[in-house]
């Protein structure tokens, strides 16, 4: 099937390169077409280029490498790592439960055994994160601050992120009040 498309294409390239036209109307305007009109001439265009691209190389087979050898022999680093959500000095309503969803970039991604480590007001919350997605429970309300680094496996940091503030608006139930006696 693949092969009889090819050979009808094939024989089709002829017969779309058909001439074009160009003329001037009697208001002015310019047109063209494949059609030739009284009063129009042929336009001629230049051959398309094409470019052939190379072939990659093969894979060769190369011994395993932790994250740093790789990292440094490759001569990547990190460019960035930042929190997107939440946003700094976002302020969120909780439904109650306290869960707060921390989405964290990092350009390039995570590579060999490195990892996160997001820290809360100070404190180191998760000290070995490999995905960018966290949800954090029962997080009281009030104000917070967030912060991530990249880490190598000795838990060196590569790499931190500028501290973000949020905040987190719960609702207090206030006790109802006791009905009056009858």
């Amino acid at each position: 099937m693949k092969i009889l498309l090819f050979l009808l294409i094939l024989l089709a390239a002829p017969l779309l390169q058909a001439e074009i036209f160009k003329w001037v109307d009697d208001q002015g305007n310019v047109h063209f077409s494949d059609q030739s009109p009284e009063g129009s001439r042929r336009i001629e265009l230049k051959p398309t280029t094409v470019i052939e691209t190379p072939a990659a190389p093969a894979p060769t087979a190369q011994p395993q490498q932790t994250g740093e050898q790789a990292r440094q022999e490759a001569g990547v680093a990190y460019e960035s790592v930042k929190i997107v959500q939440p946003n700094d000095d976002e302020s969120i309503r909780s439904n109650g439960k306290g869960v707060i969803n921390v989405m964290i970039e990092s350009e390039p991604q995570l590579s060999g055994g490195d990892s996160f480590r997001l820290t809360m007001n100070g404190e180191v919350i998760e000290p070995n994160l490999t995905t960018g997605v966290v949800p954090l429970e029962n997080v009281d309300r009030g104000s917070h601050t967030l912060s991530v680094a990249i880490v190598d496996q000795s838990g060196n940091s590569l790499i931190s992120s500028e501290e973000i503030t949020f905040h987190v608006l719960r609702v207090a139930n206030p006790p109802r009040p006791a009905p009056a006696p009858r």
